[in-house]
């Protein structure tokens, strides 16, 4: 949840450029407090709703290539927290590799992992971590950590909600991959992408509200039932 005083935010975030942000979503808690009291018992709703379709996703990333059905990795949310994210596993093990970012066209994605993340269904076992606090429904996406390092002063503002399943920035560069997945993927993201992913995110905290969270929701909804070939803003 969001502190009750600025002074009790992480200091990297007790900065000027954070404080307008913080200010206006001091002014909707309620709001925070509700969409919170939503998502809990609609997350564990999905979970029980998607369990036959996950098991058999699951049973599906197993037989296309070998390892286990769900990757870890460690992302960032609210006020820094790291956390382990879950999602299905949709490339190849490769020793060494660094974490590297996967571009659309990465030899180490899968044949079954390249339906998943174009229908965006890799991400399904986040639902367990909205239910445990980590995530919401909507928000930024959760970053890596080593990203987050490299975030100016007003960047961190995005760090005051929790990370999202989904969100305005989500839409906006649905099509990230296609530059990513070279040599210069890394640069590529951290200097261009992740700026203006920011921004979008930035806005989309400046006018928080049920209403646009719904909004959001709909519209990825729509990306999905469309096979992941919207026209993207």
């Amino acid at each position: 949840m969001l502190p009750r005083r600025f002074a009790e935010l992480p200091v990297e975030m007790q900065n000027e450029s954070v404080s307008p942000y913080f200010e206006l979503l001091s002014a909707k808690r309620r709001q925070l407090f509700f969409r919170r009291a939503a998502e809990l018992p609609l997350a564990l709703f999905l979970l029980a709703l998607l369990l036959p379709l996950m098991g058999f996703i699951a049973v599906a990333v197993c037989f296309d290539s070998p390892g286990g059905a769900i990757y870890r990795q460690t992302r960032v949310t609210a006020l820094g927290r790291r956390f382990t994210i879950y999602k299905f596993r949709t490339m190849r093990f490769s020793p060494g590799d660094g974490g590297r970012l996967a571009g659309s066209g990465d030899s180490r994605i899968t044949r079954v992992g390249r339906l998943l993340r174009r229908l965006r269904l890799d991400e399904l076992p986040q639902l367990w971590n909205i239910v445990r606090g980590e995530m919401s429904f909507v928000g930024p996406r959760p970053e890596l950590p080593r990203f987050i390092e490299r975030y100016d002063r007003a960047a961190l503002a995005t760090l005051l909600l929790p990370a999202g399943l989904t969100g305005p920035a989500s839409l906006a560069f649905a099509g990230e991959e296609r530059y990513l997945g070279t040599d210069e993927s890394e640069r590529v993201y951290a200097d261009l992408i992740l700026p203006r992913k920011n921004a979008v995110n930035l806005a989309y905290i400046a006018s928080f509200s049920i209403w646009l969270d719904l909004k959001i929701l709909f519209q990825t909804l729509c990306y999905l039932f469309s096979g992941g070939n919207s026209k993207k803003q």
